[in-house]
């Protein structure tokens, strides 16, 4: 079309809910009479010239149209239902005019609406067009259909006030009041002060020295024990250099020493590397070289000398079964600042653990004290925990998931259930420890519940699934008299990020809501929050964000970006994760925007896969991809 350099829509703004839809009786209709004054630039023009260009190239690839398509799913019985937004533009008389090429305009649908269509038609009595929204009441109720209408006509309204040159993907589609609703739902609760895992860990000895703080089939250790044994290698380990900043790697079986470790090193001020010996030695030594950790904690008969060989040892003792009276030695009272190297702050690092690199390296993320006050205090409250609740420490430690272990046992006066790896493999041997040790509170990824004979877990057991996702089916056969809720987290956050109430019935897990002192935004791609009901991707923030990756400058900087929604100098995590919000203000997962898996709760980066691969000899290159087998 060409001629005048104006287009003029329509009349002044009115609007009209709830006509009949010209294509479907029954249909939702809300027609906007509207009118709009456009006066195109030279970019406008040359957008609709490169539009008019692709859609040619495109359309001659056309082969299968929309209707014929969503005919034959019917036929094949998939039970899947096609639905997607139309924008509709029809001829509205001579005044409707583009400076550009002609570009023929036709009606995108002739049957019935299956979601929502906009369109803009002529006015009846010619003096301009209207726009009309249609939608399937089985998919829209007439206030989300409002909804709607207000959005588009105010993005219109923005669109049109901005300067000529700025592109549409820049023009904000939220109204005002979406906009605070959404930032709203993405705030945990505060009023949770930072306190470093030391502080928090000895206010528990100190409420209650007897409780008991460890379990294992070898026999049990009171907190006052723990204590004393953590202070006395933590004296020891400040003597040979730990301190905050610093990073120790705890290569030590699982059992009460690997815990005692665990403390000691987070006494010292030191961070602490989680070694779980039954890794691949490959990744071992990837991870020992990447950190050159200062010293390596392990035991005589598990060490390997010739990982990270140059890193003195410091062998622990292998008496797990210690009660009794407190340790009269004045090395087992509790290190203040002055006998560390430097004072310890919440801000400095307490871990480091090890993910998946898309870039074929593994990397680690470096998370700090700074969150752990807040997840303590989620997880008490949440989970009900009591004294003499028993938690189950199940994850390897060198996933996240066993800090949510050791936090959730160790900092509310619970027990720490410790066992060898043979007696936590998933199905009748896990399910015989958790009945010998009396389990009463675990965090397990769903494909290790799906495993677990029906009665493994007793009547009131706190049970958090996460890692990856969990089926309706789970849920329906877990929830009943248990308190089942479903967890989110990456491990650039401290372990949990997301959390749902107690789960019932056959239902899909959503996300939850954010756990004090975290924040989430669902953001496009042009870092603004999308509105209720459209995907975006997840970004996280607050007192549980990590620190960022160990030696990855460029990494961090790419993966944690600056917060615009937060105050100066703050950040957010980019996780790679697709969610939308749901009407209740909760967050549903919909998948990943990049090829990232989980497999059995672990993170993998095809990439990191695809690396090995190419790096055998004769293999010049490789392509890794994810299949689903029948069992999932």
């Amino acid at each position: 079309m060409t001629g005048a350099e104006d287009l003029t829509i329509g009349v002044p703004v009115t609007a009209r809910l709830g006509a009949r839809s010209r294509n479907a009786p029954g249909m939702l209709s809300n027609t906007l009479p509207l009118r709009l004054t456009v006066r195109p630039a030279e970019s406008r023009t040359a957008l609709v010239r490169q539009v008019a260009r692709r859609l040619g190239e495109l359309l001659t690839h056309q082969r299968y149209p929309y209707d014929e398509l969503r005919r034959d799913l019917r036929l094949l019985g998939s039970g899947e239902q096609l639905y997607g937004a139309l924008v509709n533009i029809m001829p509205a008389g001579s005044e409707t005019a583009f400076t550009g090429p002609e570009a023929k305009l036709t009606t995108l649908s002739g049957g019935p609406v299956t979601d929502l269509n906009i369109t803009c038609h002529p006015h009846p009595d010619g003096s301009g067009a209207r726009v009309s929204f249609e939608a399937n009441p089985d998919r829209y109720s007439p206030a989300e259909l409002e909804s709607h209408r207000e959005r588009f006509t105010a993005f219109l309204a923005r669109f049109l006030a901005a300067p000529a040159d700025l592109p549409p993907a820049r023009t904000e589609v939220l109204t005002t009041a979406e906009r605070a609703t959404v930032l709203a739902a993405g705030e945990g609760a505060g009023g949770v002060p930072p306190r470093t895992f030391p502080e928090l860990f000895e206010e528990q000895v100190r409420r209650d020295p007897r409780a008991l703080a460890v379990l294992s089939p070898a026999g049990s250790l009171d907190y006052t024990g723990l204590n004393a044994r953590a202070n006395r290698l933590a004296r020891t380990l400040v003597a040979r250099g730990a301190g905050p900043e610093g990073l120790v790697a705890v290569a030590v079986p699982r059992g009460a020493d690997a815990l005692t470790a665990v403390v000691a090193v987070l006494k010292s001020g030191a961070a602490y590397l989680p070694v779980d010996l039954g890794y691949p030695r490959a990744r071992l030594t990837a991870m020992l070289d990447d950190t050159r950790p200062l010293l390596v904690l392990t035991t005589r008969e598990a060490d390997d000398p010739t990982l990270a060989p140059a890193a003195p040892r410091l062998y622990v003792d292998d008496g797990a079964a210690v009660t009794g009276p407190a340790d009269p030695d004045p090395a087992a009272a509790d290190l203040t600042d002055a006998d560390r190297r430097a004072p310890l702050t919440p801000g400095h690092p307490a871990y480091v653990i090890y993910t998946s690199g898309s870039t074929g390296r593994p990397k680690g993320v470096v998370v700090t004290h700074t969150g752990l006050a807040a997840l303590v205090r989620h997880q008490r409250e949440l989970l009900r925990l009591r004294p003499g609740a028993r938690v189950l420490q199940f994850a390897s430690p060198s996933f996240d998931a066993s800090v949510w272990e050791l936090t959730t046992a160790l900092l509310t006066g619970a027990a720490a259930v410790v066992a060898p790896d043979e007696r936590l493999v998933p199905g009748p041997p896990l399910a015989g420890l958790v009945a010998e040790l009396g389990v009463t509170c675990l965090l397990l990824a769903p494909s290790v519940l799906a495993a677990l004979p029906a009665d493994a877990l007793p009547g009131g057991t706190d049970l958090v699934v996460g890692a990856e996702a969990c089926s309706p089916e789970l849920v329906a056969r877990w929830s009943p008299g248990r308190h089942m809720v479903n967890a989110y987290g990456p491990t650039e956050s401290t372990v949990i990020a997301t959390q749902t109430g107690r789960l019932s019935g056959r239902t899909v897990p959503p996300m939850g809501r954010p756990v004090p002192g975290t924040r989430v935004r669902l953001l496009d791609a042009a870092l603004r929050p999308v509105p209720p009901g459209v995907p975006g991707e997840v970004y996280l923030s607050g007192d549980g964000l990590a620190r960022g990756y160990l030696a990855r400058p460029g990494t961090t900087a790419e993966r944690f970006v600056a917060d615009p929604f937060g105050p100066p100098g703050t950040r957010m995590y980019r996780t790679g994760d697709l969610a939308r919000w749901a009407a209740d203000g909760g967050l549903v997962h919909l998948g990943r925007a990049d090829s990232q898996v989980k497999v059995r709760g672990f993170r993998i980066e095809p990439g990191e896969v695809e690396g090995v691969l190419t790096g055998a000899p004769g293999v010049g290159g490789a392509v890794v991809v994810a299949r689903e087998t029948g069992a999932g």
